[in-house]
C-alpha cells in the first residue's frame, strides 16, 4: 500500500512531514525520536510492538483488541480506544500531543509498567516457582 499512502500524503500536503522507511531491523532509534506510539489494529495477539514503545518511555494510544489492554493501563500509561473509532483515536492522539507533561508522566509510567510486569527474568523465575510447586 506504500504507493497509495504516498499519494494520500501528497494529497493532504504532508509529503515533507512523513518518512516512509520501509522495513527496519531495529525500531528503537525511531521510537526514541517519537512523542507517542499509536497502534490502531483491528486484531492483535500479544502486542510486542506496544511493549517496545512502552519500554522506550512512550505513552501510547491503542485499540482495545487482543492483549493491548493487558499491557496498557488506560489513562495511566496511555489510552485505549474502541477499534474502528477514528474520532476517539484522533482525539486521544491530539490530547497527548497538546499535553506535554501528561505525555511525559504516562511515558514514565509505561516504562515502569513494562519493567514491573513484563520483565523476562522475573517471568521466568515465576514460571520456575510454579513448576517446582506442582
Amino acid at each position: 500500500m506504500e504507493s497509495d499512502l504516498r499519494a494520500r500524503a501528497a494529497q493532504l500536503g504532508l509529503s515533507s512531514s512523513i518518512v516512509f522507511t520501509g522495513q527496519v531491523g531495529d525500531v528503537r532509534p525511531y521510537l526514541k525520536m517519537a512523542d507517542l506510539f499509536v497502534l490502531s489494529s483491528d486484531k492483535e495477539g500479544f502486542p510486542h510492538a506496544l511493549l517496545e514503545a512502552m519500554v522506550c518511555g512512550l505513552p501510547s494510544v491503542v485499540t482495545d483488541v487482543g492483549g493491548n489492554n493487558e499491557a496498557l493501563v488506560d489513562g495511566r500509561t496511555g489510552f485505549l480506544v474502541k477499534p474502528g473509532n477514528s474520532q476517539e483515536l484522533a482525539r486521544s492522539i491530539g490530547y497527548l500531543l497538546v499535553h506535554r507533561e501528561e505525555r511525559r508522566r504516562m511515558g514514565v509510567a509505561a516504562k515502569a509498567r513494562v519493567h514491573e510486569c513484563f520483565d523476562v527474568e522475573k517471568t521466568m523465575t515465576h514460571i520456575k516457582e510454579i513448576l517446582r510447586a506442582s
